[in-house]
Formats: structure tokens, C-alpha cells, sequence
């Protein structure tokens, strides 16, 4: 995504390169951007602590659920 940017595309061209919607192309230098700024490696180290820190989903159980 950033060498796309980089190289002038549009947001457009970038969600259709990418299989993306173009409202989750909008929202990524926002959510994962420092400063104004996407760098594609820091973004990803934060996505993966994200993910880290979520918790496991705990399974239901029990007869009256079965």
C-alpha cells in the first residue's frame, strides 16, 4: 500500500489492487500512521501487538448449550 501511495496512485486504484474496500484504505494511515506518515513495516509491528494482546475466545460449554 505504501508503494502505491508513494508512486501516486489513487485510493481507488489501491482498494481495487488490494481487494480492499476503499473506506479501509482511508482509515489505515489514520489508524496505523505516525506523525501523518504510513510506514508499512511499523504498521505491521502494531497490528501484530494488537493481535497479541487479544485474548483468546473462551468456547461455550455446558448441556444446556449442546
Amino acid at each position: 500500500m505504501a508503494t502505491l501511495h508513494a508512486g501516486g496512485r489513487s485510493i481507488g486504484y489501491i482498494a481495487r489492487e488490494t481487494g480492499r474496500d476503499r473506506s479501509t484504505i482511508c482509515r489505515e494511515p489514520k489508524g496505523n500512521g505516525r506523525h501523518g506518515r504510513h510506514g508499512a513495516c511499523a504498521a505491521q509491528g502494531r497490528a501484530d501487538g494488537r493481535r497479541r494482546r487479544c485474548r483468546p475466545k473462551r468456547r461455550l460449554s455446558g448441556p444446556a448449550l449442546a
